[in-house]
């Protein structure tokens, strides 16, 4: 387990399952799933997904796309429940406490959801964490004093940058499935931040049937491990300067 930064640049953590398309789902179950929940998560609303609908954090890429509708179950401005045909996310934003809180809150209300679910059949799971790293001197931008993931230009291609985005996929074998780090440059309002981006997708659990509780908490929580790589992604006095507080 990680140690914990006395000034972290996590801006969202999110853990979603993805159910198979025969599993049974109809627009009951978010209220079914309120009723259960709504001593915890008293807030109900329904709003259009954005352009990820993992994550209520704005993209770093232009893109757009259509998704269907959602019922949103918010406890406060720092915890949300999404659901949807056929996935569930719940999404931790700024107020990240520790893992073990955020790991128990996806349990409860993993296990509330799947009671409603006559045959659930599970497909997919994600377990994904965003940094943002707000640059002192956004003048002149040198992404490889912040980040070490970041390739070294030269020659005619060494110039100076007013924007990037990068993608990585790595195979990871424990637990089985992918590890996506995405990183590039936003700007708001005029302020310039760096993002660190590192998700965990499982193999499709579609081609098993009865996938135990056992079997998908194992994998989130050894997914949480892969996560912590965010150490490996900065240069360590950055690292320090968000462990000490000083940034």
């Amino acid at each position: 387990m990680g140690e914990k930064l006395k000034a972290s640049p996590l801006i969202e953590a999110i853990c979603q399952f993805t159910f198979k398309d025969e599993s049974q789902w109809n627009w009951t179950l978010p209220g079914r799933l309120y009723d259960n929940i709504k001593t915890e998560f008293p807030h109900i609303s329904e709003e259009t997904a954005p352009s990820i609908i993992v994550s209520s954090h704005q993209s770093m890429l232009p893109q757009k796309c259509s998704s269907p509708s959602r019922v949103i179950l918010k406890k406060d401005e720092s915890s949300i429940v999404q659901i949807g045909p056929h996935f569930l996310s719940i999404n931790k934003l700024r107020e990240y406490s520790s893992w073990i809180d955020f790991y128990d809150i996806i349990k409860y209300i993993y296990k509330n959801y799947l009671d409603l679910l006559e045959k659930p059949q599970l497909a997919r799971i994600g377990l994904r964490y965003i940094h943002e790293i707000k640059l002192v001197n956004g003048n002149e931008i040198q992404p490889d004093e912040w980040i070490t993931l970041f390739p070294s230009l030269k020659g005619p291609l060494k110039k100076p940058f007013t924007g990037f985005y990068q993608r990585f996929e790595n195979r990871i074998e424990v637990p089985e499935g992918a590890q996506i780090i995405q990183t590039g440059l936003r700007e708001v309002k005029g302020v310039k931040s760096i993002i660190v981006d590192i998700d965990c997708i499982s193999i499709d659990f579609g081609i098993y049937e009865n996938i135990s509780n056992e079997i998908v908490f194992t994998w989130i929580q050894q997914a949480h491990e892969i996560i912590e790589t965010f150490k490996s992604s900065i240069p360590e006095k950055i690292y320090k300067k968000f462990r000490d507080g000083n940034v």
